[in-house]
């Protein structure tokens, strides 16, 4: 980010970063900007950068890019009530069915085919990735993973969709929605994409492959359930 700043002004001051000291103008560091973003070789860091050159601008200015992000984040009233969609219509509470401990109950009346929770989904392309391995001694003594001895899955399995044909699994990180039991008959929700969400779910990934998700760094698919 600073070295950014330094290619556009020819300093290390942030104070410099101001429209009658760039030394390039706005389509040029729009496009340097648009470089660093789009680098062939994926980082968590480039990952993290703000999506646009004004923004990594505030956020040398301001010291860190969280400050750009939070600030972009507030919303109004009016947009919420556009494009939002509700999370506090669901609690967890303690199962009325014996034995079945925590499950997700209903704040209010839920119409049939009314929002009961959207479900953003982080997406792993392969599931081998939960296995617990046994221990085993290696060259030098220490201790490494045993490959050919799987022990046990990570608790998080139990929280993903998938299929026994594919290694994805897709994991529902909303609120609450880990709560939601499933009954093979008795059931009063269902699941579907969600289909007004474009900015955040990419209904072209359903078509691309898991080598293609694998690539992708960040969450870019949700499910919804909807009441039946």
């Amino acid at each position: 980010m600073k070295k950014y700043g330094k290619m556009l002004v020819g300093t290390d001051s942030p104070d410099d970063l101001v429209e009658d000291k760039m030394m390039i103008g706005d389509e040029v560091q729009k496009d340097l900007w648009d470089i660093i973003k789009t680098h062939p070789y994926v980082s968590r860091e480039r990952q993290a950068l703000p999506e646009t050159h004004k923004d990594g601008i505030r956020a040398i200015k301001a010291g860190d890019i969280m400050t750009v992000e939070v600030e972009n984040s507030i919303r109004s009233i009016e947009y919420l009530e556009e494009h939002g969609k509700c999370v506090d219509n669901i609690v967890p509470q303690q199962s009325t069915i014996p034995h079945a401990g925590r499950g997700a109950f209903a704040t209010r009346v839920i119409p049939k085919g009314g929002l009961v929770a959207p479900a953003p989904l982080v997406h792993i392309a392969d599931k081998s990735k939960t296995n617990m391995y046994a221990e085993t001694k290696g060259p030098t003594g220490n201790i490494i993973r045993d490959e050919e001895k799987v022990v046990h899955k990570q608790i998080i399995l139990n929280y993903c969709f998938g299929h026994p044909n594919s290694t994805l699994l897709l994991f529902p990180y909303s609120s609450n929605v880990v709560y939601i039991n499933h009954h093979s008959t008795e059931y009063n929700a269902k699941l579907r994409w969600t289909n007004d969400f474009d900015f955040y779910h990419h209904k072209d990934w359903l078509e691309k492959s898991v080598d293609f998700l694998e690539d992708q760094w960040t969450a870019g698919l949700m499910l919804e359930y909807v009441a039946t």
